[in-house]
């Protein structure tokens, strides 16, 4: 079996990557032109397409190749704009007169109910909120329409998924995203003195690109609280600008972000190279997930958990994490106060460890690429005997 695998490609810990090792085949990641091209056991990079012209770059390669499979990791905006976004049934429908299965994981779905003029402006989307939410839902519907199997990350977004297309609900499974289990760390103190922070003080991290749904403001504002009470904390932002198209929205832009409003020890680390995460996840005393919104799955949030770290999350988590403890509400003043609490936080330490010791034994990377990998097999027998009854 060939496949092929359009992607962005992030790194090391690529999603691409971790299901690409349970494939007893050749996996061809088709990734933006400016990656290098470079081979991994079974997995070879083929920078191929830009933003303006993925169409037709992603065709070329896919008809060159000839794969028997095609995965698509898709996020809304993975080829960077609205029309990007909207012209992604098209590249399916290409596939599919090629008559090439097509795998399809859905890493956000963007619920009914967030439709509103408030997350369109954070989104920086110039749209009504009922012309979005409409032609969010023929979108949806068109990739369901033209994909063999859609996979989505979590419980909660299949059920949001199928709101939106209850017709074809029997296409949509659940895979979880995976959880790291053998992350390299070192311990708290040599790991802050590599990163030239103060070892003795405690450390609250943010990790993840800086997008609008993440609620930085609330960081920022109980970093303000937290240290201006006197708490001996660094806070530090470690992410970079999302891959997408340039938006007014508030966390998607770095330039609204100002300095000289924060204290001295909210530090600004940029976009993390992946030889260095387990850099920062050990140096952390608590990492910090303040969303506003929450239309996908979090990378970081499985890292956080596969390293036994605690956790804070804002109350859209609640809906995914049955433990209530590492829960803080959605005021800046209720974040600032449990991080100066976390480091001796009892219950939160028990809850995070018993999420981790869940997550581990579910959602381990092993166990989610072995069954990425049947499904892909599923598809293609299935299109295979389609085939021979034509």
């Amino acid at each position: 079996m060939k496949v092929a695998m359009v992607s962005r490609y992030h790194g090391l810990g690529d999603y691409s990557l971790h299901v690409s090792e349970a494939l007893q085949s050749e996996v061809f990641l088709l990734c933006e032109s400016d990656i290098e091209q470079r081979s991994f056991h079974n997995v070879h990079l083929v920078p191929c397409w830009r933003r303006k012209s993925f169409l037709s770059d992603i065709a070329r390669s896919v008809s060159r190749l000839r794969p028997d499979i095609v995965c698509v990791q898709h996020e809304v905006f993975l080829f960077g704009s609205v029309l990007s976004a909207i012209l992604m049934p098209l590249l399916l429908m290409l596939f599919r007169l090629r008559r090439i299965p097509i795998v399809l994981t859905m890493h956000g779905v963007i619920p009914r109910p967030l439709f509103t003029a408030e997350f369109l402006k954070d989104a920086g989307l110039p749209a009504h909120p009922r012309l979005a939410r409409g032609l969010y839902r023929l979108l949806v519907n068109g990739i369901l329409a033209l994909s063999d199997v859609v996979l989505v990350t979590d419980n909660w977004l299949e059920k949001e998924l199928k709101r939106y297309a209850p017709s074809f609900g029997s296409k949509i499974s659940v895979l979880a995203l995976g959880v790291p289990c053998d992350l390299p760390t070192l311990d708290a103190k040599s790991a802050k003195l590599a990163l030239g922070l103060d070892k003795e003080k405690k450390v609250a991290l943010f990790l993840g690109y800086l997008a609008f749904y993440k609620g930085l403001e609330t960081l920022f504002e109980a970093a303000k609280i937290l240290l201006g009470e006197g708490h001996e904390w660094t806070v530090i932002v470690a992410g970079g600008r999302p891959y997408r198209m340039g938006t007014n929205g508030s966390a998607d832009e770095t330039a609204w972000i100002r300095h000289d409003s924060l204290p001295g020890n909210v530090r600004f680390a940029g976009f993390v190279p992946e030889e260095r995460l387990p850099l920062y996840l050990s140096a952390a005393d608590v990492i910090v997930f303040p969303h506003k919104y929450l239309i996908a799955s979090s990378g970081p949030l499985s890292m956080a958990v596969g390293v036994g770290k605690p956790i804070l999350l804002s109350n859209e988590f609640a809906r995914i994490i049955p433990y209530p403890e590492p829960i803080f509400g959605s005021a800046p003043a209720d974040l600032a106060r449990r991080i100066a609490a976390s480091t001796h936080d009892e219950g939160l330490t028990r809850a995070c460890r018993a999420l981790a010791v869940d997550w581990r034994g579910q959602r381990n990377w092993d166990a989610v690429s072995r069954t990425y990998a049947r499904i892909c097999e599923q598809a293609l027998r299935r299109r295979s005997t389609l085939a021979s009854a034509e």
